[in-house]
């Protein structure tokens, strides 16, 4: 079982270059507070880009020109949502190998798969 997963800040954010469009990405708290994903199913976006830097991920939301660093538990939910899955199934596998309560793990994963659908980093479907 690996250490806790519960609220941890598992990403950071920094602006790579501005483009000419001014595209920028909505990160307000009352959006990502209006998003429900229960039941809904999630994968990364084709468009973008990671690698390991110095044992970080980091991804490029190339159309924002945005980059972000997760560590090494959002790379390890980065990593499984690389094919769709549901946002159950991704909560149950966690539970089953991360330290925490079901209810605070999948109240933890909610707010990162928010945070990575807020900056344009992931797919939501039904």
């Amino acid at each position: 079982m690996h250490a806790g997963l519960c609220s941890r800040a598992w990403y950071s954010t920094g602006v790579c270059y501005s483009n000419s469009e001014g595209l920028d990405v909505d990160t307000s708290s009352t959006q990502a507070a209006r998003r429900k994903l229960s039941g809904t199913v999630v994968v990364g976006h084709p468009k973008v880009m990671s690698t390991m830097v110095h044992g970080e991920t980091v991804l490029m939301n190339t159309a924002a020109g945005k980059f972000f660093g997760l560590d090494d538990i959002g790379t390890d939910i980065w990593n499984r949502i690389q094919v769709s899955v549901s946002v159950d199934a991704l909560c149950a596998a966690l539970a089953s190998e991360y330290e925490g309560s079901v209810e605070d793990i999948r109240r933890d994963v909610q707010a990162f798969l928010e945070w990575l659908a807020d900056n344009g980093l992931i797919e939501v479907g039904e």
